[in-house]
């Protein structure tokens, strides 16, 4: 009731703020403190299912999931337990900091405006019940599924990254099976890799835009080239992303990819400005 209270009074969500809302007879340190403890205790297993189900009705019929891994630094701070090593996005150098890892599932809803959050875990490699990342994952995606296969839905899920963890490959196999539609973001960056594409049953891939950069080399070309009809042989649709020529495009389009996004089309619009260029388009 405490945090409810104070957020609803100072709509804000940062401890300091609600400790200053709750105006206890206390230090404010203390109530900090309080108010930290109760957000480290594990939410009841109904509780947690019964939002999980709400998003997902809120979702529509094909709800779509992304899951993805983030890294959290933190430079300063003397109560943080468990810190491992990330690597600082934000900074010049992308050097290496303390930190937690981040992994999310969030689902989105039928207008598509906002994404909402299902599954959200902070961990650290340093941690004493910590296995990987992937096991991670793993305990995100199956508390969905078993969800879904309770309401007889299927859904999209789109990865961010590809896994190495049979765990992993054997339920998003069942997924597959089941009917649910499997994609793979950013391929060709990161942990991507051809191998994948046989180990895992992806409906679409999403060609990053450093593979699509190469056009106009021959050497990028003719890989770009294979990756495309090596995708195409195993029935997956491509979708390219990070179009900005009209040379870009028509190699692409010579590719057969299936859909082709980027700044030659438009930048990111706010809804109301697509919705008027779709309007225009149609005209």
């Amino acid at each position: 009731m405490d945090m409810i209270y104070g957020i609803s009074k100072s709509k804000d969500i940062l401890l300091s703020s609600i400790s200053e809302a709750l105006n206890e007879k206390t230090k404010k340190a203390y109530v900090i403190d309080r108010l930290s403890d109760k957000l480290s205790c594990e939410l009841d297993d109904n509780i947690d299912k019964n939002y999980c189900n709400t998003v997902i009705d809120s979702s529509g019929e094909s709800p779509v999931f992304i899951i993805d891994d983030s890294d959290v630094v933190k430079l300063l701070g003397s109560k943080f337990e468990d810190l491992g090593i990330v690597r600082d996005g934000s900074s010049k150098n992308k050097t290496y900091e303390k930190g937690y890892h981040v992994t999310e599932i969030v689902g989105l809803t039928k207008n598509k405006k906002q994404p909402i959050s299902m599954f959200s875990k902070v961990h650290s490699s340093v941690s004493k019940e910590y296995v990987s990342a992937n096991s991670i994952t793993f305990e995100g995606l199956n508390r969905i599924i078993t969800i879904l296969q309770e309401k007889n839905k299927k859904g999209i899920f789109v990865n961010d990254r590809g896994y190495d963890n049979n765990e992993i490959f054997n339920l998003l196999e069942q997924f597959h099976t089941a009917g649910f539609k499997i994609l793979l973001d950013d391929f060709g960056s990161g942990y991507s890799s051809l191998a994948a594409l046989n180990r895992m049953h992806f409906d679409t891939i999403k060609l990053d835009k450093s593979l699509v950069d190469y056009i106009g080399d021959d050497n990028g070309e003719k890989l770009l080239n294979s990756i495309t009809k090596l995708a195409q042989s195993f029935g997956m649709e491509i979708t390219a992303e990070g179009v900005e020529t009209v040379e870009q495009l028509m190699f692409l389009c010579n590719l057969d990819c299936d859909d082709i996004q980027g700044y030659y089309f438009s930048r990111p619009l706010p809804v109301k400005e697509y919705e008027e260029c779709l309007k225009e388009a149609c005209m």
